[in-house]
Parts: C-alpha cells; structure tokens; sequence
C-alpha cells in the first residue's frame, strides 16, 4: 500500500496549505499479470479541506505526482486495451 507521510497538502485551486483531513479512501492503479500473477497497487488518498473563502473546491484529494495520480491504469494495460479500459477503472475506484 502506497500513503504519503507528510501532515499537509496543498490545494490545487489556490495553492494553500491544508493539515484538516477531511476523510481517506483507497483506490488500485491495475497492470497485467507478471509472470502468472495478478499485479495491483493500492494507494491510501487523504481528502483535505481548502480554508480559503472563494475556493471553488473546498475538498481537494493529495496528490501522489504524476505516477499514481494519472496512472489508474498502468501503462502495459492501457496498451494491450486501449482507451476503453480507463474509463472503466477510473469510475469503479471513484465509487469505492
């Protein structure tokens, strides 16, 4: 399980820095089998709250860089299935 260890997050929208954690959820970035074996990773997400008064968002998700936030689908997957397979991945971890 991937998790971050630091106490804060920065809102996307305004850049501020939040330590309110609002709640916490865990999400899969899937790939193909390696060698016969099914290959998951599951990345422990923190929901933080924005403390600023315009802020559209209110609740941002931390981000993890570009490998986990962007990958839900791991990059062998997305080849072999194309760009059918996010979308279907991407809703089911949004709803758990």
């Amino acid at each position: 399980m991937l998790s971050r260890a630091g106490a804060t997050a920065s809102c996307p929208a305004w850049r501020r820095i939040s330590r309110t954690v609002r709640s916490r959820y865990c999400r899969q970035v899937a790939d193909l089998p390696l060698s016969g074996r099914r290959v998951r990773l599951r990345v422990r997400t923190r929901r933080f709250t924005c403390d600023a008064v315009l802020c559209g968002r209110h609740i941002f998700a931390e981000r993890f860089g570009d490998a986990a936030d962007e990958a839900v689908v791991g990059g062998r997957l997305a080849v072999a299935f194309g760009d059918s397979v996010p979308g279907v991945l991407r809703q089911s971890n949004q709803e758990g």
